[in-house]
């Protein structure tokens, strides 16, 4: 199947799977990947990829999305 020349890709991914996407989209080498913070749960990271190689890291590991969940229990 033919891609578009641009599209969006959402990855749900763990700890490492993002920490290893990150190494590649930052240029630093496999060995230095436990150097980078550990990524929450739930968190996002905004990426744009460039075929030219000069990709951005927009967001890095934002769980703002969680500042607006108040948990109500069953009995309240």
């Amino acid at each position: 199947m033919p891609y578009p020349n641009e599209s969006t890709v959402l990855l749900v991914a763990h700890n490492s799977m993002n920490k290893a996407l990150i190494s590649v989209i930052t240029g630093k080498s496999a060995q230095n990947i436990n150097c980078l913070e550990n990524q929450h749960n739930t968190a996002t990271n905004i990426f744009e990829l460039a075929k030219n190689g000069n990709h951005q890291l927009h967001v890095f590991n934002c769980v703002k999305h969680l500042e607006r969940i108040v948990y109500k229990s069953p009995d309240n």
